[in-house]
């Protein structure tokens, strides 16, 4: 099952609903699941590189009523399977 995450930051400063995914996404993965979480932290914030998802993406507010993705640097090499 490919599971599809999103949160306002992934900061383990943040606690509850971060450390929650954070727990759950080695376990689901051993099941045979993919987990993408989608953020809107900073793409260069320093906690995005030991995040435990498949693809973490970063939403940046492009306007009122979009969001454009981008990827950090360790999703670049999938970043294809999106549309960006």
């Amino acid at each position: 099952m490919k599971i599809l995450r999103i949160i306002s930051s992934v900061d383990p400063k943040a606690g509850g609903p971060v450390e929650g995914i954070r727990q759950i996404t080695p376990a689901l993965a051993r099941l045979g699941h993919t987990t993408d979480v989608v953020t809107l932290d900073d793409p260069a914030a320093p906690w995005l590189t030991s995040f435990p998802a498949d693809d973490l993406l970063v939403a940046l507010v492009a306007g009122a009523d979009r969001l454009r993705l981008c990827a950090p640097p360790r999703s670049l090499a999938s970043r294809e399977r999106f549309s960006l």
